[in-house]
């Protein structure tokens, strides 16, 4: 994509505006206004979460713990004064590896006016592992990033383990994110086919009775297609789809972009993905040399917008054929009952609740050991191991623990806290070692 000097303009003066408000140096302000562009934190949240920008910082420029959406990032970021042509050397970006690994250790850090920063920053990135969590290693830019840099960050970062990922945001990657957050027009008049990943591999349903629907199909889509539509159309495919923001894109999965990355990932890739809704003006089946299309007027992919994002990032290892993605498509009527069926579509098909790894090993028998253990005690307490579990309580148990409630995530906290204070390190992931809590305050554990 060619800069345009009309964004570049833009993005030179957001950032001496976000100086100007708190009084720093454009280079102090440029990644406390990234953390607002590309995580939505308001200004203030954004500031304090960069403020490690002075000698002795171990190299990183800020972090942000998204528990919402399971990623634990580490920042490291570069503002040129001319950031649509200077380009960035590999050495300021190496060091961000180098502090991850410091990280894993919170006893390493040596002493310093950055100690209990770093030493947060650490608990917190010990706690997101534990939790399996990605932790994403963030290079944002005001310039250019070299291929071969990215190359070399690439690789090192995956030898961090696999929960680590390198995520890239230059000034012409910001560009294109500020493109998408622009008013933008969907794909009317435009069709897009997407190849069909086999003979017969789709089923027609019968007439919905339901206002403003035409028709529905359901069919397995090659990956590959889909990845080409979407880095061809961009934000355009995506514009009835009310929770996708490309500024989101570093939050997509990062189990599935492991998936594609393994030929047995890619082919039960249909199995583990929960797929896509396109919406459509009208679509069709049509035989063609290269196999069945699906040609669809106006497409938009109102849910699944993770899953193509991957897709499209990933398609330079994916071969025609690999992938096959579970769809639906269901055409509307050009009424307004056609346009609120595409809005309900779009909007009951992202109001899933959100399952977390957490969430997952809820049911551990080391968490229903230790709720059986607080709710033992003289005054018990009630130790929420699943989300929502307090809530489904009756009047009359919840009257019995008296407010006395704690989370499993905040017990996992306070227990890193200790363990590291006091040495012995993670010894209640291991059967032959017994670490014992005392209620010391109403309603909480010290």
């Amino acid at each position: 994509m060619e800069l345009a000097v009309d964004f570049v303009n833009w993005l030179k003066n957001q950032v001496h505006d976000f100086a100007g408000k708190y009084t720093v140096a454009d280079h102090r302000a440029f990644p406390a206004w990234a953390f607002t562009f590309l995580f939505d934190l308001d200004d203030d949240q954004a500031f304090n979460a960069t403020d490690t920008l002075t000698q002795g910082d171990a190299g990183i420029d800020g972090w942000y713990f998204d528990t919402d959406n399971s990623v634990f990032h580490l920042i490291q970021a570069k503002y040129h004064e001319s950031p649509e042509s200077s380009v960035t050397s590999p050495d300021g970006l190496r060091a961000l590896i180098h502090a991850a690994l410091l990280l894993r250790d919170s006893s390493a850090i040596a002493t310093g006016p950055h100690h209990d920063k770093l030493s947060e920053v650490s608990l917190s990135m010990q706690q997101a592992l534990d939790d399996n969590f990605s932790i994403s290693l963030d290079y944002i830019v005001a310039g250019r990033i070299g291929p071969n840099v990215r190359t070399e960050i690439e690789i090192a970062v995956r030898t961090l383990g696999q929960n680590y990922t390198a995520t890239f945001y230059d000034t012409e990657r910001m560009q294109e994110l500020w493109v998408s957050d622009e008013p933008i027009g969907d794909l009317s008049g435009e069709t897009g086919d997407f190849l069909v990943s086999g003979t017969g591999e789709y089923y027609e349903k019968g007439k919905l009775e339901v206002p403003g629907v035409a028709k529905s199909a359901i069919v397995s889509l090659d990956g590959r297609s889909i990845a080409e539509l979407v880095s061809k159309h961009g934000a355009r495919l995506f514009q009835a789809n009310v929770r996708y923001y490309l500024t989101k894109t570093n939050r997509v999965n990062k189990e599935m972009a492991k998936t594609l990355e393994s030929l047995e990932g890619r082919s039960a890739f249909w199995l583990y993905n929960n797929g896509l809704t396109i919406v459509a003006d009208d679509y069709e089946f049509i035989e063609t040399d290269d196999g069945t299309v699906l040609r669809a007027s106006n497409p938009q992919i109102v849910n699944g917008a993770q899953t193509s994002s991957v897709l499209r990032d990933r398609r330079a290892m994916i071969e025609y054929g690999d992938v096959s993605v579970q769809t639906r498509i269901i055409a509307t009527e050009r009424s307004d009952l056609g346009r609120s069926a595409l809005t309900n579509i779009s909007e009951y098909t992202n109001s899933q609740s959100q399952v977390r790894i957490s969430d997952l090993r809820a049911n551990d028998e080391r968490h229903k050991k230790i709720q059986r253990a607080f709710d033992s005690l003289k005054e018990p307490i009630f130790y929420e191991r699943r989300r929502g579990e307090w809530q489904a309580l009756d009047k009359a148990a919840q009257t019995k623990y008296a407010k006395r409630r704690m989370k499993k995530e905040d017990v996992g906290q306070r227990y890193r806290l200790f363990a590291v204070s006091s040495g012995i390190g993670a010894g209640w992931m291991r059967p032959d070692v017994t670490v014992e809590c005392r209620p010391t305050v109403p309603g909480g554990v010290d």
